[in-house]
């Protein structure tokens, strides 16, 4: 597995892993209208990802030069309390279904880590869907349950847990 920086090429790859893993890890927390909604504004997740990638981190996995996950990070967005540390924020991590549980989420995480550790960021936040089972991998790595609030995607009304990480060094020696 190789792990590598995305450029505003990759767009259209990580909107399609995007919408892979929505329906795959989603599909029993969002209505069907949703998923129809999300892949009509295909060419708007492309334009958003290729702002995003000028002013954040976006990771590429590949296994045999195949796109199959991503991850987007960067300066935290919210939660005023913890502004004050240097605090990053995960804001995604997709990882197609056939590949996620067999350490490619730690991967990108731990180069997303290091990163972030070599621009002194002290903490770390990430934010997951209360119904994504995936979100336990959050917890196995360290984070703490700190925050819920509502979010809604399009009519879909639901909940959405913050997991925090005092210390974002621990999260490398966590497996």
């Amino acid at each position: 597995m190789k792990i590598e920086k995305a450029s505003i090429i990759d767009a259209e790859i990580i909107a399609d892993i995007n919408i892979k893993v929505w329906k795959t890890t989603y599909c029993n927390i969002l209505s069907n209208d949703t998923f129809t909604k999300r892949e009509n504004q295909r060419q708007l997740i492309i334009e958003t990802i290729q702002n995003l990638i000028k002013t954040n981190t976006y990771l590429i996995a590949k296994v045999d030069d195949v796109p199959i996950g991503f991850i987007l990070y960067g300066d935290l967005r919210e939660i005023p309390n913890l502004e004050s540390k240097k605090t990053g924020e995960v804001y995604a991590i997709y990882i197609l279904e056939n590949y996620q549980r067999k350490g490619i989420g730690k991967k990108l995480i731990d180069y997303a880590i290091k990163d972030l550790i070599s621009k002194d960021y002290k903490n770390l936040l990430i934010w997951g869907l209360k119904d994504n089972p995936c979100t336990k991998f959050y917890e196995k790595i360290g984070g703490i349950k700190m925050h819920t609030r509502k979010i809604s995607i399009f009519d879909d009304k639901l909940l959405e847990n913050s997991y925090y990480f005092d210390d974002i060094k621990t999260i490398l020696l966590n497996v």
